[in-house]
């Protein structure tokens, strides 16, 4: 209700499941969530957290996640606080099933899984969803409409969807962090800013697995620090079955 707060911070394990749509005017918060102890929600609805008001998972580690559960589209919205531990996506069977991010949110570190379902980050947020090896499976996908996303210290491994329209997406930190494609994966850049520090290339290397890669807007830069693979080159979209397609846009390959 307006300005109640609700605070969870029992010792124990707990998993809150909301089959509906949660608004949030007042205060959510969720303390003292001893190391272990997993204080958790799965939402099937959408999550709207109004001016001046504060949704709060990030107590305890890294167990204290929402788990977003619809087999269909969910959001995220309102212009009140927003903050996640962990965010899970299992949205059915489909990456067509997305989860838009219409609020401005802070999210930890290494913070979201994707298990099924399209990650879409429409918001000006700036989130680290990964700090290390990632797959994004094929059911899945990664989508920036407008924020930053960082992906530090390993390869992002695509069997989904990636897809840029808009802000800045920025793939590994040093030399030889990877996006790798598997056959049946999709790239689409329509806008704003992909940084790749290593290559965009196949994930086995010349003469295996394919991609869609459409760019119509937006610039993709591949080598900004380096990559220390020479089967492949630094944008490398060869293999058969592959397929490119570019209306507009720019597309920069750095000298190693």
């Amino acid at each position: 209700g307006n300005g109640t707060t609700t605070t969870l911070n029992s010792g124990t394990n707990f998993t809150l499941v909301v089959s509906g749509n949660i608004v949030v005017n007042g205060t959510y918060n969720v303390t003292n969530a001893a190391t272990n102890n997993n204080h958790a929600m799965t939402l099937t609805g959408n999550l709207t957290v109004n001016a001046g008001a504060t949704f709060n998972m990030t107590a305890g580690d890294d167990e204290c996640v929402v788990t977003f559960n619809r087999n269909g589209n969910q959001t995220v919205t309102g212009t009140g606080t927003v903050a996640f531990n962990g965010i899970t996506l299992n949205m059915g069977a489909s990456n067509a099933n997305i989860l838009d991010i219409q609020s401005v949110i802070t999210m930890l570190n290494d913070g979201l899984t994707i298990t099924n379902g399209t990650f879409k980050l429409s918001s000006a947020s700036t989130i680290t969803p990964f700090t290390g090896n990632a797959t994004i499976p094929a059911n899945g996908g990664l989508w920036n409409n407008g924020g930053t996303i960082n992906s530090t210290a390993g390869d992002i491994t695509l069997n989904g969807i990636f897809r840029n329209t808009s802000g800045t997406t920025n793939i590994g930190t040093v030399s030889g962090d990877y996006l790798r494609y598997n056959t049946g994966s999709f790239i689409t850049i329509e806008g704003g800013n992909v940084n790749i520090a290593g290559s965009l290339r196949p994930d086995s290397g010349a003469g295996a697995d394919a991609t869609t890669y459409n760019q119509s807007g937006g610039t993709i830069t591949c080598g900004t620090v380096g990559t220390t693979s020479g089967a492949t080159g630094v944008f490398d979209i060869s293999n058969t079955g592959s397929s490119f397609t570019m209306s507009d846009g720019t597309i920069i390959v750095r000298r190693m």
